[in-house]
């Protein structure tokens, strides 16, 4: 029953359009892959090529239309809350492990463009679930085996968003240095191992207060090029509570609590695990030569980028507005709070024969997983706008819980069921502020409104939809799908299948819903960073190859779409208002969208109508076969 609500809450969206920009760009990847082509080999993209392994997979099946990754992106949704609920309930209890999945449902189930676009954060958060499950509950009885599916898993999220997956072995690594418990089966070994030198035990001790300086040194110059108040109160201060209630845990450790030697072997199992998985997987899709240009060619795009964006005001009203007012984006923040006072309340009752409940065990797994959150967290770095925001917010539920939960056994001895009574309803008032009415809308059956067979089934974006506003200030999402869907029709008429088609702005839905092609080819991801001001024109100049530059400049595509203002491309590259003005001239006005034709041909004003969906008569018929037997910069 629960799992039927679950879908039925998540199917609300699955008739939701793709995001015009990065939901489009991974479409046309999606589409590609579909003809045989393959990440790095024919496109070139930031994300691991394991990110695109189930996207692939549910699109193919769902004969290449996108309602596939509708269909996966809710599968994900429902496996990951899956893993949430398991985590909680066993580092936690089931009460706590219900409250974090009704959490997680709530924030995965928004009506957002953004949770149904396969992002790489998506599909690589489940894992990284798993791999603290693997590392802090120890489910396998044989130790080394909970080591060696975690580095495995590491190296899956590795090759599916490098980020996340180098602050989560990171994470690893901390903690099996210094916070792993002795494993069952070197319980019996432990007295021999005591007898270690003194000598030795001391340098272990200084390798540990190394390491301790050297995290912190290595990720606060991470984020010191664009340090601020909120990222000392996002990142830096939970990292410096990290480091410090570390040092103090080893300071009080007694000698006779650890060994030397397993803390050793827990640290290089897991490391030799994840970089051999990692090794294998990288030599056998890229091999020896492919991979040292795969990793010349990210390294030259990463350092080219200029990816930063600022942090919205607490409580300012963004995009998704009942998101941001509601002061869901300060979550964080209330875990640090939590953390600092189950420290208190753990260094008082500790003392106290009554705190004993608070066992070491316990105390081993929540400071493991604060340290693994923590750098979690540093993935809104340094663009924390939503989409990268939600990284850590999603992530902060079940950490959330389960420190409510430890609070709860140290101080909550009578009333018990009253106070998870005033609990439930105050999250139930929280998720209130952001809970959609669902329907069975969703279930009409009805081809959709989009133009063709890719987007069967997709409806444009409601006229009007809780906590979420408009893209932009002067037409509503409604109004713009509507616009991109007409423009889109106008362009297919205009164009055979195959057609490269130069957009100026940065809606890729053009492309992929009139089945042409982007221009630029392979190279289009760079062309996607210029329109959205992540990247120079003299930084791309350098990545692409000479031709594209000069085709763009001095051979465009026949057909070119343009917006009202100065799109981006072309303020990047004001040579083409030039072009655009002697040689190419309007033909068709939807809302903010222009579309152009060369001049020589003559086309005639409002060549597809203002209800494109009608303009297959025979005169226009007629209009495009007369086109087609022109060329243009093709002689």
């Amino acid at each position: 029953m629960g799992l039927a609500l679950v879908l039925f809450y998540f199917a609300q969206s699955f008739r939701l359009p793709p995001n015009t920009v990065d939901g489009a760009l991974i479409l046309g990847y999606l589409e590609e892959m579909c003809q045989g082509g393959l990440p790095y080999w024919n496109f070139i993209d930031l994300y691991g090529p394991l990110n695109w392994l189930f996207p692939y997979l549910f699109y193919r099946l769902a004969d290449q239309q996108a309602w596939g990754v509708n269909l996966w992106m809710i599968v994900l949704k429902v496996i990951t809350i899956g893993i949430t609920l398991k985590l909680v309930a066993k580092l936690g209890n089931i009460f706590f492990a219900l409250l974090s999945a009704m959490v997680s449902v709530l924030l995965l189930g928004q009506h957002w463009q953004l949770l149904n676009t396969p992002y790489a954060s998506h599909t690589s958060y489940p894992l990284v679930l798993v791999v603290w499950y693997l590392l802090l509950y120890a489910p396998y009885a044989r130790w080394r085996i909970n080591l060696i599916v975690a580095g495995l898993l590491t190296a899956m999220i590795l090759w599916t968003k490098i980020n996340t997956g180098v602050f989560l072995l990171a994470a690893g690594l901390f903690y099996t240095f210094y916070w792993a418990p002795v494993p069952v089966e070197r319980a019996g070994r432990k007295q021999e191992e005591r007898n270690e030198s003194r000598g030795r035990y001391r340098g272990f001790r200084a390798a540990q207060i190394a390491g301790l300086l050297a995290y912190g040194i290595v990720f606060l110059a991470y984020i010191s090029k664009h340090f601020n108040a909120m990222y000392f109160l996002y990142l830096g201060l939970p990292l410096l509570i990290c480091l410090a209630w570390t040092a103090r845990e080893i300071a009080r450790r007694h000698r006779a609590e650890e060994t030397i030697a397993h803390h050793l072997e827990l640290w290089l199992l897991y490391l030799a695990s994840t970089l051999c998985a990692w090794s294998a997987f990288f030599l056998a899709y890229y091999g020896p030569k492919g991979g040292l240009d795969y990793l010349s060619e990210q390294y030259a795009i990463l350092t080219s980028m200029h990816y930063e964006q600022p942090f919205l005001a607490p409580g300012a009203k963004s995009y998704y507005q009942a998101f941001s007012t509601y002061y869901w984006l300060q979550l964080p923040w209330l875990l640090t709070a939590l953390f600092l006072a189950w420290l208190l309340l753990y260094n008082r009752l500790a003392r106290d024969p009554s705190g004993q409940q608070a066992s070491r065990r316990a105390r081993i797994q929540l400071s493991g997983l604060w340290l693994f959150y923590t750098l979690h967290a540093f993935v809104i770095y340094p663009r924390s706008d939503e989409a990268h925001m939600f990284q850590a917010i999603i992530a902060a539920v079940p950490v959330l819980f389960l420190l409510l939960f430890h609070i709860e056994k140290l101080l909550v001895r009578r009333r018990l069921k009253l106070v998870r009574s005033l609990l439930a309803f105050t999250v139930l008032w929280a998720c209130s502020t952001l809970a959609i009415a669902p329907n069975f809308e969703v279930f009409a059956r009805d081809n959709g409104d989009w133009y063709g067979e890719r987007l069967r089934y997709i409806k444009f974006r409601p006229k009007k939809l809780k906590g979420v506003g408009s893209t932009s200030n002067h037409i509503t999402d409604h109004d713009w799908d509507i616009a991109t869907n007409r423009t889109s029709i106008c362009v297919d008429l205009l164009t055979r299948d195959g057609d490269e088609v130069l957009i100026l702005t940065s809606n890729q839905l053009i492309n992929y819903q009139s089945k042409t092609l982007p221009f630029a080819g392979g190279y289009r991801y760079l062309f996607y960073l210029l329109i959205n001001d992540l990247l120079s024109r003299r930084k791309l100049e350098k990545l692409v190859p000479r031709e594209i530059v000069y085709r763009l400049l001095h051979q465009p595509p026949r057909v070119i779409v343009s917006a009202l203002g100065l799109p981006p491309m072309q303020r990047h590259f004001p040579e083409i208002i030039t072009l655009m003005d002697e040689y190419y001239e309007v033909v068709q006005v939807y809302a903010h969208k222009l579309i152009y034709l060369p001049k020589l041909e003559n086309a005639p004003r409002e060549i597809c109508g203002q209800t494109p969906e009608l303009a297959r008569s025979r005169l226009q018929v007629k209009i495009m076969e007369k086109i087609f037997k022109r060329s243009w910069f093709r002689d």
